[in-house]
């Protein structure tokens, strides 16, 4: 197995992928070159992703090639780390390289639990919703006059890309505002401590993981302990994740179903998708570039968000209305 250690992301000056064209791996590679560190990294198919990571100063090959990792690696891994995806299989040559060598070998979970630890965190989970609901979060929060970060699992076509920086604003807390999907494979979620976390749903998924339904609900439960004390669990009515009495459960759902935050009346009109919305003391109507009344939902869970986080609501209301994602980009 690979070596565990903690990691200070202030120190590390180069970071080394083996996946790098998958969605989560290349957000976070894309991070890192944000933050002036130099990446490098291996995959299998030269992809679009990957051109444009290419193109975004990222030195990239696509061969199992270990003479190919820059020796920086091996002979500095203080300051420089190795992150791997679970898809590589540990029979593969670079990954069994680092391994001979000693060298701490970090999942991507883990990096995203380091990078996440001292900020506010918001993580978007459930077994579907992720990526829809943590894409119209990152839109709806462009509306402010805020900093945030976002680690998306898809290519938002608001923004072109999976990796989401708004720095040149103002921040709205005392540390940075950071959106990210919190991925239940591999009880990746885990890793992180979210101050909120949305939950959209918990049904059977990665039973190879879980073994069976009881155990992704379970997985769930232990996710929601991840929150940290004050906290906000947003969840969608009828999950009834328990939680401490230190945090603060919220649900939402359609009107019908008695929720603290609604939607109701989804409809088409000029091509849009509309519905109207009601939170504990305010209702708007929304409209939205994606169709569905799941999609509804979603977009109900990121307002309870903004509302728990004190913004006007019917500010952000314009900028979802556009929210659209490149779902092929999804993997």
């Amino acid at each position: 197995m690979p070596c565990v250690r903690t990691m200070d992301v202030s120190k590390i000056k180069g970071a080394y992928f083996l996946g790098i064209g998958g969605i989560g791996m290349s957000a976070i590679a894309r991070y890192f070159v944000q933050q002036g560190i130099s990446v490098f990294g291996y995959d299998k198919v030269r992809t679009s992703l990957c051109e444009k990571l290419e193109q975004e100063g990222m030195t990239i090959h696509y061969e199992d090639d270990s003479k190919k990792i820059p020796a920086e690696f091996i002979e500095s891994p203080q300051t420089h780390i190795c992150v791997y995806t679970p898809a590589i299989p540990t029979d593969f040559g670079e990954y069994s390289f680092l391994l001979s060598k000693n060298i701490p070998l970090f999942k991507r979970a883990d990096v995203l639990g380091f990078i996440t630890k001292d900020s506010f965190t918001i993580a978007v989970a459930g077994t579907h919703g992720k990526t829809t609901t943590s894409t119209l979060l990152a839109r709806a929060l462009s509306a402010y006059d805020i900093n945030f970060t976002a680690f998306l699992g898809g290519i938002s076509t608001d923004f072109d890309t999976n990796f989401v920086s708004i720095s040149n604003k103002k921040e709205l807390f005392e540390k940075p505002i950071i959106v990210v999907e919190a991925d239940e494979f591999d009880r990746s979620f885990l890793k992180l401590s979210p101050n909120i976390a949305i939950v959209t749903s918990t049904d059977a998924d990665h039973l190879d993981i879980y073994g069976k339904e009881s155990g992704v609900r379970e997985g769930f439960e232990d996710f929601v302990k991840c929150i940290k004390e004050g906290g906000v669990l947003v969840q969608k009515k009828g999950l009834n994740l328990p939680c401490s009495d230190k945090i603060k459960s919220v649900t939402y759902g359609h009107k019908y179903s008695k929720a603290n935050y609604t939607y109701n009346n989804p409809n088409f009109t000029y091509n849009r998708f509309i519905f109207a919305w009601q939170g504990p003391s305010e209702g708007l109507k929304v409209m939205l570039g994606i169709p569905g009344e799941h999609n509804a939902e979603n977009a109900t869970a990121v307002l309870a968000v903004l509302d728990k986080l004190k913004l006007e609501v019917a500010k952000s209301s314009k900028k979802i209305s556009n929210s659209l994602i490149d779902w092929d980009s999804l993997n």
